[in-house]
């Protein structure tokens, strides 16, 4: 029997019913901040001698039932989701909001949201094969939408001091030895690579490279160039 707490509150998707095991739900009413689920814990000073890790909450899930090529059976550990409901034309919604804080007197190590894979199966290097194992996507057509997205990822600030010092950061170290890696890819509408930036730093248009080399202008004097190489 489901445990329940509180009430169905008619949001858009039909999953209230599906619950087995435990349910809430409430009206967030009132003209303030409000949560519908709260849970605090705090990690006390110990004497511990070894690594550990302590959390909030923990949710884990175990898939033993087997896909095939015509049927997808998938699972998620959390799933969330946050609707704008119909006749509101200036909503503000976040389907999951992770911030690291640093207290006033505080310091150390903070991080927003570690993503990662656990992989003790195959090496897959393809994309868009039964195993392969990608750490983020993102997706632009989810629950069969119909509008465009602005765009996949967004790096910006509020109004105030704080900035960033790097965009984004990849170490060369974290890419296999021996395999023909990319830092970026993009391919092209037929699946061939039309864009590659590789690790030694090289650009690649199609399979021509992309470089620089010295040039005499019109007027003979030496100069640098951007030049693609013939195939």
């Amino acid at each position: 029997m489901t445990a329940t707490f509180g009430y169905d509150p008619q949001i858009a998707s039909d999953v209230w019913g599906m619950a087995e095991g435990m349910r809430t739900g409430i009206a967030l009413n009132k003209a303030s901040t409000q949560f519908g689920t709260v849970v605090q814990v705090c990690a006390e000073p110990t004497n511990a001698t070894g690594n550990h890790e302590k959390g909030a909450a923990i949710f884990e899930a175990m898939q033993r039932d087997a896909s095939s090529p015509t049927i997808s059976k998938d699972l998620t550990a959390v799933d969330g989701r946050a609707w704008i409901a119909p006749g509101n034309l200036s909503g503000r919604v976040w389907g999951g909001c992770f911030v690291g804080h640093i207290l006033p007197g505080a310091d150390g190590l903070a991080t927003g949201a570690e993503i990662g894979i656990a992989n003790s199966g195959s090496d897959q290097p393809d994309l868009d094969k039964g195993n392969s194992k990608v750490v983020l996507t993102l997706v632009a057509e989810e629950f069969g939408s119909t509008g465009h997205v602005t765009a996949a990822m967004h790096i910006t600030r509020w109004q105030g001091r704080p900035r960033y010092y790097h965009g984004i950061v990849v170490k060369e170290d974290a890419f296999v030895d021996n395999h023909d890696c990319d830092v970026i890819l993009l391919l092209g509408r037929d699946g061939s690579p039309s864009f590659r930036l590789k690790l030694n730093g090289s650009l690649w248009m199609g399979t021509r490279q992309v470089g620089f080399r010295q040039v005499r202008d019109t007027v003979g004097n030496v100069v640098d160039a951007l030049i693609l190489e013939l195939e």
